[in-house]
């Protein structure tokens, strides 16, 4: 099953951190009272991708579930986008 899920996930490092921490168990505190059984006798798919029914226009950024759709979107000259994690918040100009 766990192979099946790598090939469709798009954050290697999110996956590595998956794996290392492994499935929840009653050693875990906060699932010490939670039916594990029931959690894991379920069937889960990864999400699958929604496009949208509009087209985007000049100056629009397009969020698909919550993440940023690069390719469906057209900021405005001089925008950028960056994931939060490139960015350097040291450098932003409204540091007073």
């Amino acid at each position: 099953m766990l192979d099946t899920l790598e090939k469709q996930v798009s954050d290697k490092r999110a996956w590595d951190h998956f794996l290392k921490l492994g499935l929840p168990t009653k050693q875990w505190e906060v699932f010490r009272y939670v039916r594990l059984s029931d959690l894991y006798s379920r069937r889960y798919d990864t999400a699958k991708r929604v496009e949208p029914s509009i087209t985007p226009k000049e100056g629009k950024l397009v969020f698909v579930n919550g993440r940023y759709a690069e390719d469906l979107s057209r900021p405005s000259r001089g925008i950028v986008a960056l994931p939060l994690c490139l960015v350097d918040l040291n450098l932003g100009c409204n540091n007073r």
